[in-house]
């Protein structure tokens, strides 16, 4: 099942980064498809180094842009460590 961004859009306003408690933001589609990219590469890793196995449909990313937590079914996985370094 596909992320309703509308509706990830509208929750995000109730979340927070699980490190820094700041608000998230959707990561606008640039930094969706580098992550992307790099997962089917397969170099992309948790903050935590884990390899991620997993498709995800969008991401929340962290206001200051270099971490992105990744939404898998309309449900992003905010756990320390879960997310993933934002690099070009």
């Amino acid at each position: 099942m596909a992320t309703d961004l509308a509706d990830l859009e509208r929750i995000c306003a109730l979340l927070a980064d699980p490190v820094d408690h700041l608000p998230l933001a959707v990561a606008p589609a640039s930094v969706l498809t580098l992550l992307q990219d790099q997962h089917a590469r397969r170099v992309l890793r948790t903050t935590e180094g884990t390899l991620v196995g997993e498709a995800f449909d969008a991401a929340l990313l962290r206001q200051s842009g270099d971490v992105a937590y990744l939404v898998r079914d309309g449900v992003a996985d905010l756990l320390v460590g879960a997310g993933v370094r934002v690099i070009a």
